[in-house]
């Protein structure tokens, strides 16, 4: 074929619209393209993709059609091969083919030959068919790329990664077969792809091959970076928080895309505002006593030795900042003013968070800070109306605040000496910060911060509504209605307290797996005696749990042996039990003298050698 200008030759498809130059594609043109194709089933093929294209067309769109130019039989020509080579080669339908090269018209505007291409990259490349499909339908933009690219450069691109990555020809073939982001690989430059590459592999990060094939196959979009801002969020990572290759390299591990993020836009303004006063995160970091060490339990300072007592508090403030970053190295991809201050403050005011309950919560899941707000409300907004946690904490702050106002009047008469000597004591100072309530639910996510991690419809909403559907409403589908369109609970307020009370004292159990925690423990406890379980109703299970909230974060297997051992007893020494009571309620009243020897419900909890002392005394 005669090589045309693809730019004219595209603006003049392109003028003369799409759907008059289909109609143009007679089968006068198609018999003519077909003359040159030796199998009668590619000329047959090529003569029903003709009628296909004219039946789609309405010919009352269509006065006069145009003199068709030379290059717009040419184009169109393309067009019908690289219909043709989707087809046979890709085994694409006609609808699907005619979808992509309208979509994507470069394909045939742009490549001389698309079936030749597709042979090779399906048998000298080894791109599996299903593959290719796949990468034209996911990142067809960069497909295309990758088809118009030439075959010596894509030669080239994975002798690359070969050479720089001291690949074995099965592990190259690995990364073209199973690695999602082969598209985005065979587009990268070569001229700095061999750079790039290198940053990694030599030099400070020293990454061996294999952990770097294992990372870029991974995420290949942490080539994208550029080595000289890369090598200056390396350098403000080692200076500021004194981070060693290691530390680096862990972050790179848990956030394949660190050295992607701007070193002056991204890396140190949020270095500089975690550790600033602005945000108080390395202040509240600093209070959570771990390790035995906590800014609040640092000596009282005098005045010669000041200097070294907030030297130590930066230090210490300093290195939690760098394991929380180590830990949650996405925390550097957010923006302070977008991101981290609207968090914070919502955390602050809305939920009611103190100074230690902060600390609490970013020491034990910094990752809430990449949450995004509108999920960490919603969330917010679920727990204070499925727990109720609301409907008294107006009237508990209220009266919190007189007894305030009372204590602040009645220690204005305090000499300015005794609370010296009282702040002189970081014991008593640690203990204020540690005990300061705060909020109920403040108080839930300093316990067990994971909570806010879960997903809203994927794991609280079923987990809350199973409790209810099990024990709380009777089963039928009217009763099971217990939510109205705003997420309300229509729940009896007994029973508002007692599923308040649970997760109030034990919040970690929402953190559990629904199928394989709570069920398989709910199922044993309300299955009969004849089918293995323990033999209780609903009810008497949920009063257990209820009662002993702990209950339910202890393994199957400790609670089954632990049944298994009273049931026995209860057999044994021949005493009925009542569909009324637990089964050592019944025990327990045949217990003469030795009230120490009573079943209390903890008995789950109990050490080894108490619970070994009463099965020795029931035995």
């Amino acid at each position: 074929f005669l090589q045309i200008n693809t730019q004219n030759s595209h603006e003049s498809f392109k003028e003369k619209g799409t759907t008059t130059s289909l109609k143009m594609v007679g089968r006068s043109a198609f018999g003519k393209a077909a003359i040159g194709l030796k199998n009668k089933n590619q000329t047959d093929l090529l003569l029903a993709n003709s009628r296909f294209i004219n039946s789609t067309i309405s010919d009352s769109n269509i006065i006069s059609p145009p003199k068709e130019s030379a290059e717009t039989k040419r184009l169109l020509f393309q067009r019908d091969r690289a219909l043709l080579a989707l087809q046979q080669h890709l085994r694409l339908s006609t609808e699907k083919s005619l979808q992509l090269l309208t979509t994507n018209p470069s394909l045939y505007t742009d490549v001389p030959s698309l079936s030749l291409k597709l042979l090779y990259l399906l048998n000298e490349l080894n791109i599996p068919r299903s593959r290719l499909v796949r990468m034209l339908e996911t990142h067809p933009t960069l497909t295309t790329r990758v088809i118009l690219d030439s075959e010596a450069n894509l030669s080239s691109t994975l002798q690359v990664l070969q050479e720089e990555l001291d690949l074995r020809y099965a592990d190259l073939k690995a990364i073209i077969t199973k690695s999602s982001n082969l598209p985005t690989l065979l587009n990268y430059g070569r001229s700095n792809l061999k750079r790039k590459i290198r940053l990694y592999t030599s030099g400070y990060l020293s990454i061996t091959p294999s952990v770097m094939t294992q990372l870029i196959c991974t995420e290949s979009r942490m080539l994208q970076m550029n080595p000289v801002l890369a090598t200056q969020v390396i350098n403000i990572l080692r200076n500021t928080l004194n981070m060693s290759r290691d530390d680096i390299v862990t972050m790179l591990q848990r956030d394949k895309l660190l050295l992607c993020y701007h070193p002056t836009e991204n890396t140190k303004p949020t270095i500089d505002y975690l550790m600033g006063d602005d945000s108080q995160i390395g202040h509240v970091l600093g209070l959570v006593l771990r390790k035995s060490e906590s800014t609040l339990l640092l000596p009282a300072s005098i005045s010669e030795e000041q200097q070294n007592i907030e030297e130590e508090k930066q230090q210490l403030i300093k290195s939690r900042i760098k394991d929380l970053l180590i830990r949650y190295p996405a925390i550097l991809s957010c923006g302070v003013t977008t991101h981290l201050q609207p968090i914070l403050s919502f955390l602050r005011n809305d939920v009611g968070c103190t100074d230690y309950q902060l600390g609490r919560m970013l020491y034990r899941r910094g990752n809430i800070l990449t949450l995004s707000l509108d999920s960490l409300k919603r969330k917010v907004d679920y727990f204070n109306t499925v727990l109720s946690l609301t409907e008294e904490e107006g009237e508990e702050i209220e009266s919190a605040e007189k007894n305030g106002s009372e204590e602040e009047t009645n220690s204005s008469d305090i000499c300015s000496g005794e609370k010296e000597a009282e702040q002189k004591d970081p014991v008593k100072v640690y203990e204020s910060y540690r005990d300061e309530y705060g909020t109920k639910l403040s108080h839930i996510l300093a316990t067990s911060p994971d909570v806010l991690t879960l997903s809203l419809k994927g794991n609280l909403q079923p987990k809350f509504q199973y409790i209810i559907d099990t024990f709380l409403v009777p089963p039928s589908p009217r009763a099971r209605s217990i939510a109205d369109g705003n997420g309300h609970l229509h729940l009896h307020a007994c029973q508002k307290q007692q599923l308040s009370k649970i997760f109030q004292s034990r919040p970690q159990l929402l953190v559990l797996s629904l199928e394989k925690n709570w069920k398989p423990k709910v199922q044993y406890l309300s299955s009969s005696e004849e089918a293995g379980g323990a033999g209780l109703s609903p009810n008497q299970v949920w009063d257990w749990w209820v009662a002993y909230p702990h209950m339910m974060s202890f393994t199957l297997e400790k609670i089954e042996e632990r049944v298994n051992v009273v049931k026995k007893i209860i057999r044994n020494k021949r005493i009925s039990t009542t569909s009324t009571d637990f089964w050592w309620q019944s025990l327990n009243d045949n217990v003469e003298g030795e009230t120490t020897m009573v079943l209390e419900a903890n008995f789950l909890g109990w050490k080894e050698k108490k619970w070994r002392t009463w099965v020795e005394f029931n035995q």
